[in-house]
């Protein structure tokens, strides 16, 4: 898949990555918010990786 192809490229280049698989969503689930169980689990783990990144986003 091309979007864990980049973050190899990216890891091997020593960027800090987090890759996360949603396995039988589609794509955009992310923005269907409420409506379902992985939604919400997904916005919650990208929440949190921001807050893990960058203490400025603690709180927002």
């Amino acid at each position: 898949l091309v979007g864990e192809a980049y973050a190899r490229r990216l890891e091997m280049d020593g960027v800090p990555i987090v890759v996360k698989r949603w396995p039988g969503q589609i794509h955009g689930f992310v923005s269907m918010g409420r409506h379902g169980p992985a939604s919400r689990q997904a916005v919650e783990a990208a929440v949190a990786a921001w807050r893990n990144f960058d203490p400025a986003f603690e709180g927002v």
